[in-house]
């Protein structure tokens, strides 16, 4: 018998195929950035692969926080320590008293220091991240949140006067939408009077 001439359904067929495969080509070769939230209402994430909070495990009062939290999935470089200002401090503007927290602050609680800044390694790669956060920016400065990976960045997040609340108000940080491995803090100012303390990190 005569088969009526396929040649239109074979080129709708390749043509969707084609399509498809562009469409998917586009959808992986689209980058997805990275989005980092900043409110005062607990958006941490639920269960986490890895989560640490500064609660002690040998850590003196005032000691920079280097591997000692290794075996939790985290390790520090620059001027993160532990409690360097008090077990409870500060206890006069919304009850901020935990037992342990990381703070950028030098030695003794000061500020402005050469310890300022600190950067937070992931052992393996991650896709998000939160930390419970409590921040004071004055004088203009701020503190600069950036997102890694590879020694690349892939995005910032400025805490500034804008869109900081006042000192001690618990606040709460996340991080989403890419695959990282470093997050760095950083004052915008030499000589900022800013300070942030973390702590419950996932």
């Amino acid at each position: 018998q005569h088969r009526p001439n396929s040649g239109g359904s074979v080129y709708a067929k390749w043509l969707f195929t084609v399509g498809m495969a562009v469409l998917v080509a586009v959808l992986l070769s689209t980058p997805v950035r990275a989005t980092i939230s900043y409110v005062s209402v607990d958006n941490g994430l639920v269960a986490p692969d890895h989560f640490t909070s500064f609660d002690g495990g040998g850590l003196g009062e005032d000691d920079l926080i280097g591997s000692a939290l290794a075996g939790t999935g985290f390790t520090f470089t620059g001027g993160l320590r532990f409690r360097s200002c008090g077990p409870t401090w500060p206890n006069s503007a919304g009850g901020f008293t935990p037992s342990g927290y990381g703070t950028n602050l030098g030695p003794g609680c000061t500020r402005n220091t050469a310890d300022d800044s600190f950067t937070v390694h992931l052992s393996e790669k991650a896709d998000a991240a939160s930390f419970a956060a409590h921040t004071d920016v004055l004088g203009g400065g701020g503190i600069r949140l950036e997102v890694l990976n590879n020694g690349a960045s892939l995005e910032t997040f400025d805490i500034t006067e804008a869109n900081d609340s006042w000192c001690c108000a618990p606040l709460f940080i996340r991080i989403d939408g890419l695959l990282f491995d470093e997050i760095r803090f950083t004052e915008l100012l030499p000589v900022s009077e800013s300070w942030i303390t973390i702590d419950n990190l996932a």
